[in-house]
């Protein structure tokens, strides 16, 4: 079968011939007939691949800091020989896709062969013609939902729960800072929460859009005043929360956040940025500052991703569930 993946030495991208995964127990085999492709994250992914080795090691620190642990414990030769081959790995690309079931693996009675699902998972739902998916990350698409729609549901459930983590409720006027696909997603959601929505991002070009999804006010951080803009929107009260979707260096979101909140805002960070936070501002008004783990509860935890091993119900609030599908 084909599939997409970026070399991590150079950052190209590479079309490869790659065999059909195994479904494996607790899996199922789903035939992509769409992945989304996510330009913010893989972006991002592609620019990193494309540095030098000194380059990838600034952006990185964290990585540079785990190689020097490793060098005190196995050695600077074998250290280096791991990080070489590390480097010659290719990266599967994608993470959200749809298709149809051809196979059940062992210990799964919720999916048939025949079943439309979304599909959910960094190196599970990938840019390519077979996917094999725990049955955690995998959601039967409802009826009057497209495969092409339910493509989006990963990012939908991204944006969901960043919403959830905020407290928006009905009433409530929300500033969502980056308007990407997550970013559109979340004015969408919050739309629907009966909340006053402020879209807020760097291209003047994105107000048409975001305009066309109902948000109430548009501003530019280019070329306009968001903090007298956003005071007047306000009746100078301020926004209740903030929901940061962007993806920069710069840590220009974190340190607009406080100009435009009210007294004990909510600012939450879902994309990435910069995340060096003034003190006194956010003292003084005494803002919550919270991160979204990206589709929530379960997320980058191997027994409920892998091995399919639920949570109760009192607790799995958020599951993979499909929401409703908004048009970007």
């Amino acid at each position: 079968m084909k599939q997409i993946f970026e070399n991590l030495k150079n950052g190209e991208i590479e079309m490869l011939d790659v065999p059909v995964p195994n479904v494996g127990s607790g899996k199922i085999l789903v035939k992509n007939y769409y992945s989304l492709i996510s330009s913010g994250t893989e972006r991002s992914m592609l620019k990193f691949g494309e540095k030098g080795l000194l380059a990838k090691a600034k952006s990185r620190p964290d990585l540079v800091k785990q190689v020097l642990e490793k060098v005190k414990s196995e050695g600077l030769l074998t250290t280096y020989k791991k990080a070489m081959h590390k480097l010659e790995d290719f990266l599967p690309l994608g993470y959200s896709s749809a298709g149809e079931v051809i196979e059940v693996g062992n210990g799964i009675d919720e999916f048939h062969k025949g079943d439309l699902v979304a599909c959910a998972g960094g190196g599970y739902a990938t840019h390519s013609e077979y996917v094999a998916i725990p049955k955690n990350l995998t959601v039967k698409i409802p009826q009057g939902v497209s495969p092409e729609e339910a493509s989006f549901a990963t990012l939908g459930s991204i944006a969901m729960q960043g919403v959830r983590q905020s407290g928006a409720v009905v009433g409530d006027t929300a500033a969502v800072i980056g308007l990407g696909l997550v970013g559109l997603l979340t004015i969408q959601i919050l739309k629907s929460a009966g909340c006053k929505v402020i879209g807020m991002d760097v291209n003047p070009n994105k107000k048409e859009i975001a305009e066309k999804l109902g948000v109430d006010l548009f501003v530019s951080l280019s070329d306009g005043k968001p903090v007298g803009e956003i005071m007047e929107f306000t009746n100078g009260r301020g926004v209740d929360v903030v929901l940061m979707t962007a993806s920069t260096q710069s840590n220009a979101p974190v340190e607009l956040t406080p100009k435009i909140i009210r007294d004990r805002g909510t600012f939450v960070i879902v994309g990435v940025s910069k995340i060096d936070i003034p003190r006194t501002p956010y003292y003084k008004k005494e803002i919550t500052v919270k991160f979204s783990r990206s589709y929530g509860p379960g997320r980058y935890d191997s027994v409920y991703e892998e091995k399919g091993i639920d949570y109760p119900i009192a607790v799995s609030y958020t599951h993979l569930t499909l929401p409703t599908i908004c048009s970007v």
